[in-house]
């Protein structure tokens, strides 16, 4: 059977990807809570062990007094319902549960006979204490006369470590061995030893009596018995006979009761009802008794090991043990207090309402140890059902969710669980309630609504398309919206009072409104292209001005040609590849943002679209939100080059983790690879498109200087690819050369594959453009590559690696973690070359890359010596450089994440990005081409870059957008009217071969349809587990997973297994009508010869990817897991030696991650299928893979507890199901009764998840956090200081301006007028921190201006006061560093706690030795290593793990 394609997976019917999506789940479900095939016997001491689910434990203790339950001790199970007072309903309650009993095992049960079951058998205790004593007399003298009793291990390598462990075992087996044959006994050398594990390697370094000395290993005497060796069986006791459990499945009564009875007769008939289920339960297990109990009912007895030698040995043993009569006592479990109860009591806020709780609890005793030997007091597969009419039925309703017009037909719900689900089914006018351990919720797939427009890159990419046909999409949104007006407009209020009624009304205009303005944004931007195709047309035939005109009028249409021959160029292998919907939309309204920044569309300019607000991209995970605003970013760039700035930062795209910075960086440079190319080609502008990559120094160096001489120079002949370099090739010295240079490709090429043809990177010394242009750049070796085509030869991909290379290049886009904005006061050197991208340059060498010197003899030294020009207007008669160089946008993907102190920092660094550029533009705005407002009848402020956040979780956007920009969100696109309709975006359709699902569709309520009917997304489960510890569950259920898998896996490739294996499958289908139709998928599969599909899914399911909320958890289960999945293995008769199981974690370095994803995403297509122990099985993984880990072949995911936040929930459980139909089971924490509640109400909080999310915690004025950010407000105001003193002297003066960064500089102005020092610096900082708001509603501001003004004032006279105190010559730099007033700058936007302090300690308290006493040389060591040690900074944070200042 060969594997298929992505084409092929993505063909295959989704009906059949639903059908064994449920079937994996009901599979699981059975196998953990053994009511399945295989629990009908459980095999071990008790079955309670490998049962996770279902059952009810005793609740009272031995004595049958002390209420034992706990959260993993569940004891009853039951239903909260209301009803109808007055109703006169009846109430049918239907009890379920079944029973084990202890039954003699079958020779195929035991492992002599193919089974699992093994005896206890033990040598007699004085055969076995003179074997001990043997081998302890001799132990010692042996390994004396070896020279071996006591190593070095101190000063031992691991070489010679191992080679003296190996000789001691050796040693320690031969007189094992000859102790036991001298009592007749043969072992075979090296039987049992002990597994030495890798923590006693450590353990042996401090003590030389490692554990292998210290106890003797019992013989496996059941196994030398089971293969015939040489033992004398009368040195043998004997053994009790193993544990086998056989399900025995009860036929119980049913409960009537009126719903309105009095009490006393309600417990009268309670109490009847119970006597009868009693009765009923005794009289079944007593015709067990006299039945099958008769012949296989457990006897206590042990068995003799001459009785295990064979099958009929064996048999006749347990013969002869059968014939003796039943203990009952021993084997019949006592269920006589297993009983019903109903609750029932008025509702206090409203009397026609009454509640019920209708509950199975089981009230038994726990048993002693030695009746819990044959004997069991847990009920199992325990539930009921309610039946009742449904007019007597009254919903509850979900209160957390705020009443509205968009979610009321999904607020209800029939009823809550308890320690369960609930599954509800409405027949003929009665409504049943079920408990169930594992309740779902079906998330249907959303999908692009399609409309009659070409959507295509293809088709969009000619000069030629009529951008008129552009306007059918606000037009049909406008048409669309209306519809939903005439729809809602007269139902918006139904059954609610008045007041309600006009809050629901309002409501429906605010949103028809905001729908209308946002088709308005669309509509404005498809004008403005069409007004600018009319100049693109005319072009022909003009020449001199009038053309510069028209080229500029045309330059929007031709900037949004080549954006889309930009994405052509990258789908080239689909032509039918394009824009979703919204992606267009969304490019297309805030195409006027871009272009307004030209004078000749400076009508096109709209405050709130700008300025004003930003523009909050709101769509789920895997919906396409990046590749909308990478479109917006393709576009600015495109337009900047056309619009006459030719180079310069466009944009500015940040990321709150590191993993997730890097994965959009080789996505985006695939597109910006492309989009360079057909910049050349269009011949728009000069400078090339590059991409800077801003992180930090744990990811690439900031300085070219960290690039050693092991990398070879790009144009070194000697290595034109890397094959020399393997570390394996030439003479040691090149071998030594190859080996470094792969640490640092390892280290160092965060683009190993060629975006363009995906062949092998390589990394390259450039050193051809002189001093300023040394960089480390990254090359594809391919010469056929259509990259290198482009360019005449090999050429370096435009991805920048280091700081320095950023701020010499200032490339189109500059993408990195949010953390590097504190580059923006860290340190002064850095803040002038940031600067400098932002117009201030000083110089620019004659290959363009830019530079900012300060020293006084840089300074003094002609330009023209170092090959370089004074740049305009650093240099009033330099060259000009600049045209508008601020960024135009700024996208901050994730924008969720940034809350608390993180998301403080971001809103304050943001504001001080936003006031450096105000006062560049104060200073030379007009020099530099600063677009600038347009006001209608003038030019107003400098424009600042249009804000882009992007998210799929977040709750209260206002809040959190207001805290970090002081701007109001545009929330697009705007939600639709229920929660999975909106213009944009639509529930698929159900696959049109199922005429009645398609007709259900139609006949269902509008809102009602897509759950019921929609093709699945994903299948939310949640397991109510019990009896055992969370880690032990989740261990358990995770192995259940893998055998099941497995043995589909082998039975699927199997011919004589196929028919039986997917027989199974389809058995394992869950009953009602959509299970019709999945029995239906998997039935067409079979006729059509199409089962290499169901074996396609399987695959799609092979690796279940586990999350754990913490680290620790995660390195529990992954030590345990290959164990038990071991053991669940041989139970299915399959041997699997090795299971891989991987660990995604914070800790975990992201190319390790990337290498993981690679290996998840290996497909098999075309060939063979191998066998699944050679495969990747398993991940382990924290909230890491939460943002971009996009892998379609994960679709089985696992929740070991639910993590705190809902959002997290959400992307993490958004991994699985993006193409294919996934499944997500949620495993409780059992002490957390959150997750247990949502279990209770487990379809309506998963319908809800997003309205669940918690606001961001995020406060701007945080007062502590305003005086964190101090240092860096001092030294970026001190930088623009110096910028425009600069600017106002004399070009023949520069090297005279004074260093603002200076401690005597600032002393001295202190000195002469402190007052207009604390006014200036303070005014900065009130700026920086958006002190003052944002418009003429000061959106942002503080709500106490005087106790941050006074604050501000406070500090900064503090800091002028103690630098007007200190005499020194110093820098800035040093001053943070001796006592200053300040804490000094922050080094990234997590650098906000003070330091700790690691002291050395004389003693060790907790020393087992003679002495407490510390070796000071050993002492000196580790010292020395904490101090030097760079340090490994977590994946998961944006910077650290070093506080190095660039």
């Amino acid at each position: 059977m060969k594997g298929l394609s992505d084409k092929q997976l993505g063909e295959i019917d989704v009906e059949l990807k639903e059908a064994v999506c449920d079937a994996l789940v009901n599979t699981l479900v059975g196998r953990v809570s053994g009511s399945d095939e295989r629990g009908r016997a459980i095999l071990g001491s008790s079955p309670r062990r490998g049962l996770f689910a279902g059952q009810l434990l005793p609740r009272f203790d031995v004595g049958g007094v002390v209420d034992e339950t706990s959260d993993i001790r569940i004891a009853s199970v039951g239903i909260d319902l209301v009803v109808r007072a007055g109703s006169g309903a009846t109430i049918r309650v239907a009890p379920r549960f079944s029973i084990y009993v202890r039954v003699i095992p079958l020779w195929s049960d035991l492992v002599a006979g193919g089974g699992e079951l093994d005896f206890d058998f033990k040598l007699r205790k004085s055969t076995q204490q003179q074997i001990d004593d043997t081998i302890r007399a001799q132990r010692v003298p042996a390994l004396q006369a070896a020279g071996v009793d006591r190593p070095d291990w101190k000063n031992l390598d691991e070489a010679k470590r191992s080679k003296v462990r190996a000789q001691r075992a050796q040693i320690l087996a031969e007189i094992r061995t000859k102790a036991y044959a001298a009592h007749g006994i043969q072992l075979l050398s090296g039987e049992a030893e002990p597994q030495v594990a890798p923590a006693a390697v450590d353990a042996a370094i401090a003590d030389p009596n490692t554990p292998e000395d210290n106890a003797a290993q019992p013989a496996p005497i059941a196994r030398l018995i089971r293969e015939g060796r040489a033992i004398p069986l009368n040195l043998v006791d004997p053994a009790p006979v193993p544990g086998k459990w056989r399900r025995i499945e009860l036929d119980l009564p049913v409960l009537d009761f009126a719903s309105d009875a009095d009490q006393d007769s309600l417990s009268t008939t309670i109490s009847g009802y119970n006597s009868r289920l009693t009765q009923a339960v005794a009289d079944q297990l007593e015709a067990w008794v006299t039945g099958h109990g008769a012949s296989e009912a457990w006897r206590d007895a042990t068995i003799q090991p001459d009785d295990t030698l064979d099958e009929a040995r064996w048999t006749a043993a347990m013969a002869a043990r059968a014939a003796r009569p039943v203990d009952r006592a021993r084997v019949v479990p006592d269920l006589s207090r297993v009983a019903l109860k109903v609750e029932r009591q008025a509702d206090f806020l409203d009397p026609r309402r009454l509640s019920l709780r209708v509950m199975l609890d089981n009230q038994s005793a726990e048993l002693t140890p030695r009746d819990a030997q044959g004997r069991c007091n847990t009920v199992f597969g325990a539930g009921l059902s309610v039946t009742l009419p449904q007019a007597a039925h009254r919903p509850l309703r979900l209160d957390r969710v705020e009443p509205s017009y968009r979610f009321r037909d999904h607020l209800d719900y029939p009823a809550i669980g308890l320690n369960c689900g609930i599954r509800a089914d409405r027949e003929s006018g009665k409504l049943t309630l079920a408990t169930t351990i594992a309740p779902r919720f079906t998330q249907p797939r959303i999908v692009a609504r399609q409309i009659d427009l070409p959507f295509q890159f293809a088709v969009l990419k000619d000069p030629g398309f009529d951008a008129r046909r552009l306007l059918e999409l606000p037009r049909a949104y406008a048409k669309w919206i209306d519809e939903q007006e005439v729809r809602l407009k007269a139902t918006v209020g139904a059954g609610l009072d008045r007041a309600d009624a006009e809050i629901e009304s309002a409501r429906l205009r605010k949103d028809l409104a905001a729908q209308r303005a946002e088709a308005r944004y669309i509509e404005r931007g498809v004008e403005l292209l069409i007004a600018s195709k009319q100049a693109f047309d005319t072009l022909p035939g003009h020449e001199g001005g009038s053309r510069a005109e028209l080229e500029r009028r045309a330059a929007p249409w031709r900037a949004w040609i080549m954006t889309n021959e930009a994405f052509a160029l990258r789908d080239a292998s689909d032509p039918k590849r394009g824009w979703r919907l919204f992606q267009m939309a969304f490019v297309l309204s805030h195409i006027p943002v871009f272009a307004s920044r030209m004078a000749d569309w400076r009508e096109y300019h709209d405050e709130m679209l700008d300025e004003d607000g930003v523009s909050l991209l709101y769509f789920p995970t895997g919906g396409g939100k990046s590749e909308a605003f990478y479109g917006t970013l393709l576009f600015a760039m495109f337009l900047d080059r056309l619009r006459g700035k030719n180079r310069g930062i466009t944009a500015m795209i940040r990321y709150p983790l590191r993993l997730l910075t890097l994965q959009q960086a080789q996505r985006l440079l695939k597109l910006m690879v492309r989009a360079e190319m057909v910049r050349r080609r269009n011949h728009a502008g000069e400078w090339p498109f590059e991409m800077g990559f801003w992180v930090g120094n744990q990811n690439t160096p900031n300085h070219y200087r960290a690039f050693r001489a092991d990398i070879p120079l790009a144009d070194d002949s000697n290595f034109p690819d890397d094959s020399g370099l393997d570390g394996d090739t030439g003479d040691e010295e090149m071998r030594a050369q190859g080996r470094r240079y792969l640490d640092a490709r390892e280290a160092y090429d965060k683009i190993p594959e060629c975006p363009v043809c995906g062949q092998p990177t390589g990394l390259r010394r450039a050193e051809g453009e002189g001093p300023l242009g040394k960089r480390a750049v990254i090359v594809c070796f391919n010469d056929g590559c259509d990259w290198n085509k482009e360019h005449g030869g090999r050429h370096p991909l435009p991805f920048l690696l280091t700081d320095d290379a950023i701020y010499a290049r200032a490339p189109a886009v500059v993408l990195g973690t949010v953390d590097k904005l504190a580059m923006l006061g860290q340190h002064t050197a850095t803040i002038s070359k940031v600067l400098g991208m932002f117009g201030l340059a000083r110089r620019v060498d004659k290959w363009g890359n830019l530079d900012t010197p300060r020293r006084e003899e840089d300074l003094r030294r002609e330009a023209a010596e170092d090959d370089c020009s004074n740049v305009f207007p650093s240099y009033a008669s330099g060259a000009r450089v600049f045209h508008d160089p601020f960024p135009a946008l700024v996208i901050q993907d994730e924008a969720h994440l940034l809350e608390e102190s993180l998301g403080t920092f971001s809103g304050l660094f943001d504001t001080l990005l936003q006031t450096v550029l105000e006062d560049v533009a104060d200073m030379a705005g007009d020099g530099l081409q600063v677009a600038r407002c347009w006001k209608g009848d003038g030019w107003g402020a400098a424009r600042m870059p249009k804000v882009i956040a992007a998210t799929a979780t977040i709750s209260a956007p206002e809040r959190q957008l207001e805290t970090l920009y002081q701007r109001v969100p545009l929330r697009f696109p705007y939600p639709g009217p229920d929660l999975y309709h909106s213009f944009f975006a639509e529930p698929a359709p159900p696959p049109p071969a199922n005429a009645m699902r398609t007709a259900l569709a139609n006949s269902l309520p509008f809102a009602q349809a897509p759950e019921q009917t929609a093709p699945w997304m994903r299948l939310y489960v949640s397991l109510m587990t019990n009896d055992a510890t969370h880690t032990v569950t989740t261990v358990g259920v995770l192995a259940a997973f893998h055998g099941i898998i497995t043995a589909l896996w082998d039975g699927l490739q199997d011919p004589a297994k196929c028919g039986a294996t997917v027989a199974a499958i389809r058995s394992s289908v869950s009953p009602g009508l959509v299970g019709d139709w999945h029995r239906a998928a998997i039935d067409r599969a079979v006729t059509q010869g199409r089962v290499a599909d169901i074996m396609a899914l399987v695959d799609l399911h092979r690796i279940a990817l586990a999350y754990v909320t913490n680290k620790k958890g995660g390195d529990q289960i992954i030590d345990a897991l290959s164990a038990a999945v071991g053991h669940e293995h041989r139970r299915i008769g399959r041997a699997h030696a090795f299971f891989e199981s991987r660990l995604i974690s914070g800790g975990i370095d992201m190319k390790d991650i990337q290498a993981v994803m690679e290996v998840a995403e290996t497909s098999f297509q075309g060939a063979d299928y191998p066998d699944i122990t050679s495969t990747l099985r398993n991940i382990v993984a924290t909230s890491a893979i939460s943002h971009g880990v996009d892998v379609d072949r994960f679709n089985s995911m696992f929740f070991a507890g639910l993590p705190s936040d809902i959002a997290e929930y959400i992307q993490a459980s958004s991994r699985v199901g993006r193409t294919h139909v996934g499944f997500v089971m949620l495993l409780p924490t059992p002490q957390n009764r959150r997750d247990r509640y949502v279990i209770e109400t487990h379809d309506i909080f998963h319908r809800f998840l997003e309205r669940m999310i918690a606001p961001p915690a995020v406060e701007r004025w945080a007062e502590n956090a305003i005086k964190r950010a101090m240092a860096s407000y001092v030294q970026t105001w001190a930088m623009l200081r110096e910028a425009h003193e600069f600017l106002d002297q004399n070009d023949a003066r520069k090297a005279e301006v004074a260093h603002m960064d200076q401690i005597s500089r600032l002393g001295t102005m202190a000195r002469r007028n402190h007052v207009a020092l604390c006014e200036a610096l303070g005014g900065f900082m009130l700026r920086a921190s958006g002190f003052a708001g944002k418009g003429a509603s000061r959106l942002g501001a503080p709500h106490y201006e005087e106790f941050y003004r006074a604050l501000v004032e406070k500090q900064v006279d503090t800091f002028v006061r103690d630098i007007a105190s200190r005499g020194t010559a110093a820098s800035l730099r040093d001053y943070w560093e001796d006592l200053p007033a300040f804490r000094p700058p922050m080094t990234s936007l997590r650098d906000v706690d003070e330091a700790g302090y690691i002291v050395a300690a004389g003693r060790d308290p907790l020393a087992r030795g003679r002495s407490t006493d510390v070796d000071r040389q050993d002492l000196a060591k580790v010292m020395r290593a904490i101090r030097t040690q760079r340090g490994s900074a977590s994946e998961m944070d944006a910077d650290g793990g070093s506080d190095e200042r660039r």
